[in-house]
């Protein structure tokens, strides 16, 4: 996440959000944790949020983002507490609720993350990126069909954002919807043709298709991108075909 972006998310929290201090020393805490946690200094930053909660434990902000650094630094159990904090203060936070299945999905707890999806789009049913997100745990979990489902729904509502369409690709591939994943890995690689996964991955479902060519072309290209794994690609499937 930029740093635009992490001010953006910072500021509209802000208006979701209640708390109040009693002190400047307060506002100070939470304004210096703030700061590490924009520069990536995210121990840091949950030392001086959980100052902040000491003094304010309804402060939902600084719950959610210790959370946050938290899951900066994979402690993703640590951070679902957090958020789970966070929907406790606020149960109709979908922000929270998104973010909390996030974590659960890192944990290796599908159902319990899809839940949460499930609450999040309940609260906020135009939300592309939740839609991606329950797709991808679908998808983890093996359930195919049903994050193909969501993806659907998250490149319908923001079909801009390429990553809802390389998802979408990956779930086609595993059905066996071989031309429609190529299709799909096609306009992720017009718009961006500078990323060799998506050259090793369009690749792969040409060699399933049996386009042996077309796919050592891709592993080629992939190559010359940097990629160590088109290397090896090319070493074992390509010195007969290419």
């Amino acid at each position: 996440m930029n740093k635009q972006s992490r001010y953006l998310i910072y500021f509209t929290l802000l208006l979701i959000f209640s708390g109040c201090f009693n002190n400047e020393n307060k506002v100070d805490y939470f304004q210096l944790a703030n700061q590490k946690y924009d520069a990536g200094y995210f121990n840091e930053a949950i030392e001086l949020y959980s100052k902040v909660i000491e003094d304010n434990p309804d402060f939902q902000t600084a719950y959610f983002y210790r959370a946050s650094s938290k899951y900066s630094i994979k402690d993703f159990f640590g951070a679902m507490e957090d958020y789970t904090s966070v929907i406790e203060i606020d149960s109709n936070n979908s922000l929270a609720f998104n973010s909390r299945g996030i974590s659960k999905t890192q944990l290796g707890m599908y159902n319990e993350a899809i839940l949460d999806y499930d609450m999040a789009l309940i609260l906020n049913s135009f939300d592309s990126e939740v839609f991606n997100n329950r797709g991808y745990t679908y998808y983890l979990a093996g359930d195919y069909k049903k994050a193909l489902d969501d993806y659907n729904k998250a490149v319908t509502l923001t079909p801009e954002v390429l990553g809802y369409r390389f998802n979408r690709a990956m779930a086609k591939s595993k059905l066996g919807e071989y031309t429609d994943a190529i299709e799909d890995f096609t306009k992720v690689i017009e718009a961006n043709d500078s990323n060799y996964f998506n050259y090793i991955e369009r690749g792969n479902v040409y060699f399933l298709m049996q386009k042996f060519y077309k796919a050592c072309a891709d592993w080629k290209k992939a190559e010359q991108l940097g990629s160590a794994e088109a290397v090896k690609l090319l070493n074992e499937k390509c010195i007969d075909n290419y």
